[in-house]
């Protein structure tokens, strides 16, 4: 989606008038503490893009599987512990149901 968006910019008349800054904040989640035996992180593509160099230092080797939403994150990791998600805060409310 953010690419389409840059690339409407340059085939369409629009123009930048204002840029707002967006915090944004992932969270590592999973079904027990710590990170010891995580074997897959699944999340949404930008949020694996956003921590890819966290993931490098702190999960290497570690699967990384693209899903539809981070929601959809939480709730894969919450079905299995050796697993984790990498989502904001709310989605951890989402997995639950």
């Amino acid at each position: 989606a953010f690419s389409r968006a840059l690339d409407l910019l340059v085939t369409t008349p629009l123009k930048n008038c204002a840029e707002v800054v967006v915090r944004v904040q992932q969270n590592l989640m999973r079904k027990r503490v710590g990170m010891d035996g995580i074997i897959k992180v699944y999340s949404h593509a930008q949020s694996l893009a956003q921590t890819q160099n966290w993931l490098n230092r702190n999960l290497p080797g570690v699967d990384r599987v693209t899903v539809e939403s981070n929601a959809e994150a939480a709730r894969l990791a919450s079905l299995d512990e050796n697993t984790a998600a990498i989502a904001g805060a709310n989605a951890a409310g989402a997995a639950k149901g």
